[in-house]
């Protein structure tokens, strides 16, 4: 059986872009043909063609989150970078003071880990179980989410209140003649009870990992991905090629997204209306969706920045920030632009900084929190209007909320 642990299987997964405008269905595309807020008004248009980028050699990426996409809600976790026991503090989310503080033991990596409600949930290393840790540092096993086998060969997604759990798997199965590669999708209470098998398919010669990306703002839709992996490059953020929806009270799926030919960052808006994707290549382009008539609207990025993500949504809905960067593992620096909905007018907030400073949370209004995608960490405030930033918690990073 193939074996492979998920950090490596999302670190190593593959940087390929395409032309991606030109894949989306045939509906109406408003093209917002520069990043500037004095951009002149946008005009109905196809979107041109992206060239395809040229290989990236394999290298390290900086030290932070992975690229994972944050998310409003009640709760702001981070912990330590480094020691162990690892040590979560629970803070307010508008001010970061600390609220509660409690400890796992024997918590060495950074993947696997999503706050739920009042919980976080992770996959232990050693015994490959996922636990499911409340504020209070109770500890609870979850052993209904697992691929079959000893070790956990998938992702897991909480649901924003921490009573269900998805979880995609891909498992290797030599020899199988239905195919080479068993790929799951499955919901489930919490406590392991109504378990439900969305995706369940075999697959030949495809590296290919169903992915849970997000809930609906309901509750009664979960939307994946299909993620390659197991080719390496230089990848500063997240995402994925295409994006699913599974019906979680009929078991329908339908595509929401077609393959994009790259790994797009893509985050869901607070009403479940409106997919923002970020695809393409010199440039890279942010795409507004609408979730229910397929009409897009588009905006490319600044052309010097040749990596994008960790897209996110105001609270109200009505902005989005997203971060960029150079690509230049020698002398990387991350921008941070502020993006208004309804025009796609785009104000930086943060440009080039060295401190690798990355979008982790919208909590309210005026509040985005960051972590600096570096070695030695740290959790950083920003002010959503003006870009200030303000040191909060060094050594420290935030824990991705359930979306």
């Amino acid at each position: 059986m193939k074996r492979f642990a998920l950090p490596i299987a999302l670190l190593l997964l593959a940087l390929a872009a395409a032309a991606c405008a030109s894949r989306v269905p045939a509906t109406q595309v408003v093209l917002i043909p520069t990043r500037l807020p004095t951009a002149a008004p946008p005009t109905d248009t196809a979107a041109p063609p992206t060239a395809a980028p040229t290989a990236i050699p394999p290298t390290l990426s900086p030290e932070g989150t992975g690229g994972g996409e944050g998310q409003n809600g009640p709760a702001l976790v981070w912990r330590n970078v480094t020691g162990d026991p690892a040590v979560f503090t629970v803070a307010d989310p508008a001010t970061g003071a600390t609220l509660a503080t409690f400890s796992v033991p024997g918590l060495a990596e950074w993947h696997g880990q999503w706050v739920g409600g009042n919980s976080v949930f992770y996959l232990d290393d050693a015994n490959q179980v996922v636990h499911r840790a409340g504020f209070d540092g109770q500890v609870t096993d979850l052993p209904a989410v697992n691929s079959g086998g000893p070790t956990f060969e998938g992702a897991f997604l909480p649901s924003p209140d921490g009573a269900r759990m998805a979880w995609g798997t891909s498992v290797f199965v030599p020899g199988n003649a239905a195919g080479d590669t068993h790929i799951q999708v499955k919901v489930a209470n919490v406590d392991g009870s109504g378990e439900q098998t969305l995706l369940d398919e075999w697959v030949q010669g495809e590296s290919i990992l169903p992915t849970p990306m997000a809930w609906s703002p309901d509750g009664r839709s979960l939307y994946f991905s299909r993620v390659p992996y197991g080719i390496g490059g230089y990848i500063l953020f997240w995402g994925g090629p295409n994006l699913y929806r599974a019906d979680l009270t009929t078991g329908l799926i339908a595509e929401v997204l077609p393959d994009q030919g790259c790994l797009c960052a893509m985050s869901i808006s607070p009403d479940g209306s409106t997919l923002a994707y970020m695809p393409g290549y010199d440039p890279i382009k942010l795409v507004l969706r609408d979730l229910s008539t397929g009409v897009e609207r588009i905006t490319n990025l600044d052309a010097a920045h040749m990596q994008a993500g960790s897209v996110l949504w105001s609270p109200d809905g009505k902005s989005l920030v997203y971060t960029m960067a150079l690509s230049n593992p020698d002398k990387e620096a991350y921008s941070i632009v502020r993006v208004d909905a309804a025009t796609l007018a785009q104000t930086p907030l943060v440009q080039d900084d060295a401190r690798l400073l990355e979008t982790v949370a919208w909590t309210d209004a005026n509040t985005v929190w960051l972590n600096a995608a570096t070695a030695a960490g740290g959790v950083w405030r920003m002010d959503a209007t003006t870009g200030a930033v303000t040191p909060v918690a060094d050594g420290q990073r935030i824990v991705r909320a359930a979306r």
